[in-house]
């Protein structure tokens, strides 16, 4: 029997200790990946390019209840039906 389908929905401000756990979780077992501070949370959710939209990925079964995230920002179409998608941070 297969996993139930996991909810996904619009990051809030709410979520901001879970995302930070989550992103720890993940980051922990990495050689390289940053200790993040403020100022490295902020350039995530506000680069210098705009600001980002961010989705998290509910999971009851994780410390947070958070499973993944994504912040992302759509840049409008170069052309007929084409958009740039612009990431700066993903866990997943």
């Amino acid at each position: 029997m297969g996993k139930a389908p996991l909810a996904v929905r619009q990051y809030s401000i709410e979520d901001m200790p879970a995302v930070k756990l989550c992103y720890a979780r993940s980051a922990r077992p990495m050689d390289g990946a940053l200790d993040r501070g403020d100022y490295i949370w902020d350039r995530v959710f506000a680069p210098r390019t705009g600001a980002m939209t961010g989705y998290v990925v509910e999971d009851a079964s994780q410390p947070g209840g958070i499973g993944g995230y994504v912040f992302l920002r759509l840049k409008p179409p170069a052309g007929p039906g084409r958009y740039e998608v612009h990431v700066t941070d993903l866990v997943a």
